[in-house]
């Protein structure tokens, strides 16, 4: 059996589009497809749509994502797949599709961005800490973020007697509209780590959001 496909979004919603070919001497039937635990809880929203595939046969489809998945045990940027059928379980590994996850639109102006950070109470932010980062090269770290659709809105560059480096501040639209605010403070003092902060009128994505954001720090 040979598999093909990736991810794709479309009207807003997240799908696994898959190409399954059949090039064995058996009749595949019994299919069903497996995430593993992963930081956006991503799973299947449906059983893959296919009954059986003769010898020779192909299947072409779109599998719908949704976000009801168990909590992973680990911060991973990978989704590791399964692919049943009543003859054997084929494994796969691939990586999270975070530009898919995040919208587009999700770089405010900076004085938009003051004016919400301020508007929420230390409060309700929400902090980390994140060790083993890939590079505390900020502009290095901005590209590859911007890259996931995570923007930096500005760089501060602090004194070099200053306990800190530089912060980065930034933002994210996800895709069911909320607006993640971002502050990333590097560490003179310790170079492969970096302390996180996020504001956000919705709570209760902190967590999830962190999660991606850590790993795209240390990816």
């Amino acid at each position: 059996m040979k598999v093909g496909g990736g991810f794709a979004r479309r009207n807003g919603q997240i799908y696994l589009d898959i190409i399954i070919q059949n090039n064995s001497q058996n009749v595949l039937t019994e299919f069903e497809l497996q995430f593993n635990k992963n930081i956006f809880t991503i799973c299947p929203a449906h059983p893959i749509d296919v009954a059986s595939l003769n010898p020779g046969q192909s299947y072409t489809g779109s599998v719908l994502l949704c976000f009801d998945g168990p909590a992973p045990d680990k911060i991973t940027p990978f989704l590791h797949i399964a692919l049943k059928n009543n003859v054997k379980v084929h494994f796969f590994r691939d990586i999270i599709p975070f530009k898919l996850l995040f919208s587009q639109d999700g770089l405010l102006e900076k004085r938009d961005f003051l004016t919400q950070w301020k508007s929420l109470p230390k409060s309700e932010e929400f902090t980390r800490n994140v060790d083993n980062i890939a590079s505390n090269n900020v502009e290095m770290i901005s590209k590859h973020l911007a890259n996931h659709n995570v923007f930096t809105v500005t760089i501060t560059r602090l004194p070099k007697e200053a306990p800190t480096r530089h912060v980065l501040y930034g933002s994210a639209a996800l895709l069911n509209g909320t607006t993640m605010l971002i502050e990333v403070i590097f560490m003179l003092d310790q170079p492969k780590s970096c302390k996180v902060t996020l504001k956000s009128t919705n709570p209760a994505e902190y967590n999830q959001f962190a999660n991606a954001l850590s790993s795209l720090l240390t990816g």
